[in-house]
């Protein structure tokens, strides 16, 4: 028990350390993303916290079997080098005892990125995309930068202010070019266009589901076609110009916020959706093969330095981390059937794996061996 407490609290430790480290570096590139994005006027600034925060959990389910591969490589190069390891060995800490020694946190590890991925990965893709919905529907008043033409994302509306409020709800100096709507069609005349502008205006919301509409006051309209000297001018007191509509995207028709159990009934009859299944299984299976390979990977010879198998193993995880996401894309377009699909990387992980163990540990090649396992 000594030794299993001694060797899961240093397993432990570098588990925190690397994770933090490698989380850090990734929500660093991600804030740097969204913070491109929000100034460019894609996403609503104030969202921007909201979705790190998100960011989090999902960036764990893809980063712990990294991390607890690396962890445990470099644990187990830390007590070959300091030839720790080769005294338990020589007291007789055998190979199974060996996985009792991991076992524990490789277990909880393996179930903690199936509960990210299976439960908290469409959870959050959910929440991710009803947020970006409701602050950021057309053309949101929290994306116009002042003194900046900026186009909504359908490029229907062309806007510039020359002021706002801290909450953007209030504005000076606004401008405002749109296209005019054919009658009777949901089309739009790119020769046709309506200029707005006023001194101030304010951003409500009203209705169920509510859509955000800009009030603007004392301003004029100009209406006409492109190129042509036939202008309608008229003068308004108040005027309302609907930006976005309330109703959210059917997050269900997306497979990365789909349900798991839903994912079932659909990945018969949709390769997307055979893609999305195989791909939250295979973190979880990835996260447990991974720390079989570590434990034989890890132990090194006399005189070497702890961290000799890092550059292996290293390379090892990057080829088998490519081969997931290229099986994906190949069984999400059909150019790979769905059995085994993805299960084609785990099945030549695992093949190396046995090979590992077979060179690694004689013994296992008699059946005797094989039964002390």
């Amino acid at each position: 028990m000594l030794i299993f407490r001694y060797f899961n609290r240093e397993l432990l430790q570098s588990l925190v350390t690397v994770t933090l480290i490698i989380l850090i570096i990734f929500l660093g590139n991600q804030l740097v993303r969204y913070l491109n994005d929000a100034a460019a006027g894609e996403i609503a600034l104030g969202v921007v916290g909201k979705i790190m925060l998100l960011e989090i959990p999902y960036l764990l389910s893809l980063l712990l079997p990294l991390t607890f591969f690396l962890s445990l490589l470099l644990t187990l190069g830390r007590f070959s080098a300091d030839n720790e390891l080769l005294i338990l060995s020589a007291c007789g800490l055998s190979l199974p005892q060996q996985f009792r020694l991991i076992t524990t946190l490789l277990a909880t590890t393996t179930v903690l990125v199936a509960v990210l991925t299976l439960w908290g990965q469409p959870l959050i893709a959910t929440v991710r995309d009803e947020l970006l919905s409701t602050t950021n529907a057309g053309a949101s008043i929290d994306t116009i930068i002042p003194e900046k033409f900026q186009a909504d994302s359908t490029s229907h509306h062309v806007f510039y202010i020359n002021k706002s409020s801290v909450d953007h709800q209030h504005l000076q100096g606004i401008f405002m070019a749109e296209k005019r709507l054919i009658p009777n069609s949901n089309s739009y005349d790119d020769n046709q266009w309506n200029v707005v502008m006023a001194s101030r205006g304010e951003i409500i919301s009203k209705g169920i589901p509510a859509s955000q509409y800009l009030a603007i006051y004392n301003g004029h309209r100009y209406s006409g076609i492109a190129g042509t000297a036939n202008i309608e001018q008229a003068f308004f007191g108040s005027y309302q110009i609907l930006l976005g509509g309330g109703a959210l995207a059917d997050a269900s028709t997306q497979m990365d916020a789909m349900p798991t159990f839903a994912l079932f009934k659909l990945a018969k009859h949709n390769r997307l959706a055979a893609a999305e299944l195989q791909w939250r299984f295979s973190l979880p299976l990835a996260t447990f093969l991974l720390g079989l390979l570590a434990l034989p990977l890890g132990q090194l010879p006399p005189r070497q330095s702890r961290y000799a198998r890092l550059i292996s193993g290293i390379l090892i995880f990057i080829i088998y981390a490519n081969s997931l996401f290229l099986l994906r894309a190949w069984v999400g377009n059909g150019s790979l059937g769905r059995f085994p699909g993805i299960g084609w990387a785990h099945i030549s992980l695992l093949v190396l794996i046995i090979s590992v163990y077979w060179h690694k540990y004689p013994e296992l090649r008699t059946w005797r061996g094989l039964k002390t396992l």
